[in-house]
């Protein structure tokens, strides 16, 4: 029998909306290359690969995702201009590809085309990609970095490049990373961000184009719940409203303008978005409806519209609906639905879209070769609705099901932000009870994770 898990964010109180890839489809644009992630734990990678960082031995660009053989049990994955990060469900990451900076961790500045695992690091919860340097957040709430370090943005007060992960000093308490195009973005448990690195156009927020070598907060910024960061970089706050700063050349930052900007700006006509990605000059929007949104740049097709025409204040893409994730790579646009089919619009030169060409497209398609057979749902018979509500909580909250095939003898853990134990206890779901009571009224106020296990045979849960 297959033990299956599903997280879902708990809030009491204070709502802060993150995620934790486990076991869940992912994905992340590098420069000109795309990176996939099944819920089996293999990972798919396509487009470039002239420093290898398609991860499969070689240095042949792939116009279809191929699979990364030597990667197993992966739960996350991020890209640069030309290197890979994977990680693992043991914590540990593994890396690929480019490494003139040593931003691959492994001691080394030498190219990689089948992936090698960063020094020293376990209990590794994010990954994220700047263009030579990678972060890494720990379970201890901790953050590491190495490669690239000419602009600060591996914030140990150097210009020194790295090639074995340091930790950040001064940075305790982060949840949630962003890797700028050179520059890094950090979210702590009070919403606040905290940023370093390159700040030409004025992408770290803090009213200056001058780089910082160790981190600083972003004085104009509370209540933020994601970060994202490109040449220019968006906060996403906890009304649902986003916030951007810096480079607005095409017009990414989506205030109906195309002057940079210093301090953070609110983004036009956008609420109740739950997710952000920004790229080399565009920029999309989740919203809760599970449409989204794009402006910025956009003479690749990369906002999807069916134009070429940069916007500088966000549209819907049409067509797309129920979406649960995006990313974005330097023009080109990566999203999944919740059937678990990756779509893909912009740039192709390389083949990063994944379709067999290397035309681009200006509205989404659908990739098929990814994980097996992205498009099959023999595995999705059964898609109990799990619902937890009311969420944000003041303490209580039901936790339910309306399916009476559910899982019979049901796990039920809570972790706070660093993975720790607070809640712990388990369910009879079926014909006689499909709703539980759960109490986390004597924990401090913030976010908790709820995992749910259970036995159902081959079967795949599908949480709405």
């Amino acid at each position: 029998m297959k033990k299956l898990t599903v997280f879902y964010a708990i809030c009491t109180a204070v709502c802060l909306l993150v995620s934790i890839p486990v076991h869940a489809q992912s994905i992340a644009g590098g420069m000109i290359h795309s990176l996939y992630s099944c819920s089996d734990g293999t990972v798919w990678a396509v487009g470039m690969n002239n420093n290898g960082q398609l991860g499969d031995g070689t240095t042949v660009d792939k116009l279809t995702p191929v699979q990364i053989a030597s990667l197993t049990g992966v739960t996350a994955v991020a890209g640069g201009v030309g290197h890979s990060l994977f990680l693992k469900n043991d914590g540990t990451v593994w890396a690929v590809g480019l490494n003139n900076h040593g931003q691959l961790g492994d001691g080394t500045t030498v190219d990689k085309s089948i992936p090698v695992q960063v020094n020293g690091l376990t209990g590794i919860t994010e990954i994220a990609s700047g263009s030579y340097h990678s972060l890494f957040l720990r379970n201890d709430g901790t953050v590491w970095a190495v490669g690239e370090n000419v602009f600060g943005q591996l914030g140990d007060g150097t210009n020194v490049d790295k090639s074995i992960p340091q930790q950040v000093s001064g940075l305790t308490d982060i949840i949630a990373l962003g890797g700028g195009a050179r520059s890094s973005f950090f979210l702590k448990s009070d919403g606040t961000v905290w940023v370093m690195g390159r700040n030409n156009f004025g992408q770290l927020g803090d009213g200056t184009t001058v780089d910082k070598l160790t981190p600083v907060k972003i004085p104009s910024l509370t209540g933020i719940t994601a970060v994202s960061g490109g040449i220019s970089s968006l906060f996403l706050k906890d009304n649902g409203t986003v916030w951007a700063a810096g480079n607005n050349q095409y017009g990414g930052l989506g205030d109906g303008t195309t002057d940079d900007k210093m301090t953070p700006v609110q983004v036009n006509n956008l609420t109740e978005v739950v997710a952000i990605s920004t790229g080399g000059g565009h920029s999309l929007f989740l919203k809760n409806d599970g449409t989204v949104w794009a402006t910025g740049h956009n003479f690749n097709g990369q906002l999807g519209d069916g134009t070429e025409t940069n916007k500088s204040t966000p549209i819907q893409i049409t067509g797309l609906t129920e979406i649960t994730s995006i990313a974005t790579g330097l023009s080109h646009s990566l999203f999944i639905k919740e059937d678990d089919s990756f779509w893909t619009t912009g740039w192709n030169d390389l083949g990063q879209l994944g379709d067999g060409t290397t035309v681009n497209k200006s509205t989404p398609i659908k990739i098929h070769e990814v994980c097996g057979a992205t498009s099959s749902t023999a595995e999705n018979n059964i898609t109990p609705a799990i619902s937890v509500y009311p969420n944000p909580t003041a303490g209580k909250f039901h936790l339910a099901t309306s399916n009476q095939y559910l899982v019979k003898d049901t796990q039920v853990h809570i972790y706070n932000v660093f993975g720790k134990l607070v809640y712990e206890n388990s369910f009879l779901f079926g014909q006689n009870q499909n709703e539980v009571i759960i109490d986390l009224s004597q924990q401090p106020k913030g976010i908790y994770f709820l995992e749910v296990e259970g036995e159902m045979g081959s079967k795949k849960i599908i949480v709405q």
